[in-house]
């Protein structure tokens, strides 16, 4: 069964004892980045207390660029955004879950054909069709941000408002779950998603997966058992290519002490990832979930597997100011896998992302997700293809939290190499290169000046290697910006901030550099 990078997220950050509890263990790692009087409400929030709202808002953004198009000749412009949106939240209903529009309106001074007024979407909700058994879940994202690894601007860039860098995700399915008693507990799903965006770039994908799972760790107090099953089918709009993949796995679990415990996993898997032959092999391994003290969790799994040895790992320590990860992981992955799977569906990120007190603080939500990205120790941004590829990605990194001060430092390498064949785009990463290197590093801080305003600074650099086509590629970007926020009252919200990027690349007239500073104001009502 399939399980989103943050879904282990929260495994690893919220696998500490009853006494830390939850969510609130994880909300602790804001530090004083919330006042005194703020951090009960958010550690409320991210615990899950019932709570219903409705905000419409307005946001306003004027921002100066010395190279608004991004482009290896400067042409420096004024760009003004007008946003109004409406955010829903709900947890205490039969319908719960987020859903936040946008209707983003960008205009050029000087140059009128990059003028775009489009609809931004997050949407992550669940209906409890029958009370504590099933459940509709309903997730849905529309947005526009360039995520090639090789040119353009950088991800995450509010100014990545290119129709073709448009990507939306869609997914539907009904989740069964139930209990036999005390004996076990499992679920059985459906669901179907789509992918899609801008021909030029990638075709439409559509996945079809079921799932079930069974099992109780502590089904036998010193031993557990656990049976899992998926079974997907992917299709795409621009080839008639069609890729299954086929899982069953089951898996012992040996309880050797309170914070000690054993796996051991056996089974058989299938894939056709257009190679014309199915591949089917049997699939073993072992690993374990060790607690040496209340602050520290390790897990480690370990499998012989069709396309060779995969492995996931995860260390987490949280000390009395620092938080720190490193995980690692070997599989098959694609970008149905990584977005469809993505942070707008990890209860954690939206928790925080979402705050009421975070959002009077970090009106641009652009500006909220860098740093709630950096506390949760996420990767910035991603490339996308449609293609299925061997993703070996290893991540690091610290939170430091003081009285005024929160400081991130996290780092990330990532191996991918192409395995399916099928029509690619010529603008689609593995057109450009078989296997692509990424590496990037992230610091950033977070000062509280009062009760009304913070000052924040971040900087990133990437570097990004293609093999296996003609000629290598290799592409080096930074990106640092420095800002200001501060409340004008309980429901206007303004700032100010200075962004440079720089990209040094080998694509032809890729090189760019900007400078912009930007001033915002926002409402709500």
């Amino acid at each position: 069964m399939r399980v989103s990078t943050g879904g282990r997220k929260i495994c690893l950050l919220l696998a500490l004892p009853a006494a830390l509890s939850g969510a609130n263990a994880g909300a602790q790692q804001l530090g004083q980045v919330l006042s005194e009087k703020e951090l009960p409400q958010m550690e409320s929030a991210a615990a899950g207390k019932n709570s219903r709202q409705i905000v419409p808002r307005l946001d306003t953004r004027l921002t100066w660029s010395d190279n608004a198009g991004a482009a290896h000749e400067k042409n420096a412009d004024w760009i003004l955004e007008v946003s109004p949106g409406i955010r829903y939240t709900d947890d205490r209903g039969r319908l719960t879950g987020i859903f936040d529009a946008r209707w983003r309106n960008v205009g050029y001074a000087r140059s009128d054909g990059l003028n775009q007024s489009f609809v931004t979407l997050q949407s992550a909700n669940t209906l409890e069709a029958v009370q504590d058994m099933l459940f509709i879940d309903l997730d849905s994202n529309i947005s526009r941000n360039n995520r090639s690894p090789f040119y353009g601007r950088i991800s995450d860039d509010r100014l990545n408002v290119a129709k073709e860098d448009e990507v939306r995700t869609w997914a539907l399915g009904p989740r069964l779950q139930f209990r036999l008693g005390d004996a076990a507990q499992g679920a059985l799903r459906y669901r179907s998603s789509w992918l899609d965006g801008n021909m030029l770039k990638f075709g439409g994908q559509r996945e079809q997966l079921w799932s079930g799972q069974i099992g109780n760790p502590h089904a036998f107090r010193y031993m557990g058992w656990n049976v899992e099953y998926s079974r997907s089918a992917t299709e795409y709009d621009s080839t008639d290519q069609e890729v299954r993949r086929q899982l069953g796995r089951a898996t012992i679990f040996i309880n050797v002490a309170s914070e000690l415990r054993l796996r051991f996993t056996g089974g058989r898997e299938s894939n056709d990832y257009g190679f014309g032959d199915e591949e089917d092999k049997n699939i073993w391994g072992g690993g374990f979930d060790w607690q040496p003290t209340p602050r520290t969790t390790v897990s480690l799994l370990s499998e012989r597997r069709a396309f060779g040895n995969g492995y996931s790992f995860n260390l987490g320590h949280r000390a009395r100011r620092t938080l720190w990860e490193i995980s690692g992981s070997r599989g098959i992955s694609s970008s149905m896998d990584s977005l469809g799977g993505s942070l707008y569906q990890d209860p954690q990120f939206l928790a925080w992302f979402n705050n009421p007190n975070l959002i009077a603080m970090y009106p641009d939500p652009v500006q909220r997700e860098a740093l709630v990205r950096g506390l949760l120790h996420y990767p910035s941004g991603d490339f996308i293809t449609n293609a299925y590829y061997r993703d070996e990605t290893w991540r690091a990194g610290v939170t430091y939290t003081g009285v005024r001060n929160t400081i991130t430092l996290s780092a990330q390498h990532s191996k991918r190499k192409r395995i399916s064949l099928g029509s690619l785009s010529a603008f689609d990463s593995f057109a450009l290169a078989n296997d692509l290197e990424m590496i990037s590093g992230t610091l950033s801080l977070t000062r509280r000046l009062s009760s009304l305003s913070s000052l924040n600074a971040m900087v990133t650099h990437w570097r990004t290697r293609g093999e296996g086509m003609s000629s290598g590629l290799d592409t080096r970007r930074t990106s640092a910006s420095l800002g200001l926020n501060t409340r004008l009252g309980l429901q206007t919200q303004a700032g100010l901030t200075y962004n440079h990027q720089r990209s040094d690349t080998d694509v032809t007239d890729g090189d760019y550099t900007e400078n912009s500073v930007s001033a915002n104001l926002g409402m709500t009502f």
